[in-house]
C-alpha cells in the first residue's frame, strides 16, 4: 500500500505494552478486532496506526489464519521457512498484551 494511500483513521488510543513485553518488537500478531473502518484501506490503516509505532517503523500486515502478523517486512513469516534447519518452528517468542494482542521479539538463528 503507497504512503500516499493513507487516509487519515479514527481516532484511537494507544496500546499500552504490558511490563512483559521484549525491549525490541519484532511483531505484533493481533485479531480482527484491532481493525476499524468501513472499507477495507481503513482497516488496515487503522490497525498500522496502532501497531507502527511499537515496530519503530513502517508497518506491514498479513492474514496468518484468522489472525494478523504485523512486521517491518513484507517478508516475514510466523514460522521458519521449508529450507532453513528449524522448518516450521516459532520465528518470534510471544508475550501476550492488552485485548488478544501478542509482541514478538525474533528468536536466535533467523
Amino acid at each position: 500500500m503507497d504512503d500516499d494511500f493513507r487516509q487519515p483513521t479514527l481516532p484511537t488510543l494507544p496500546i499500552l505494552l504490558p511490563p512483559s513485553a521484549p525491549p525490541r518488537i519484532d511483531a505484533v500478531l493481533f485479531g480482527p478486532g484491532l481493525q476499524q473502518g468501513f472499507t477495507h484501506a481503513a482497516r488496515i490503516n487503522h490497525a498500522l496506526d496502532l501497531v507502527e509505532p511499537h515496530l519503530g517503523g513502517r508497518g506491514y500486515i498479513r492474514d496468518v489464519g484468522g489472525r494478523f502478523l504485523a512486521t517491518c517486512s513484507p517478508h516475514d513469516r510466523l514460522l521458519f521457512d521449508h529450507g532453513h534447519p528449524r522448518a516450521l518452528e516459532p520465528r518470534y517468542s510471544w508475550t501476550d498484551g492488552p485485548d488478544g494482542l501478542q509482541f514478538g521479539a525474533l528468536v536466535e538463528g533467523v
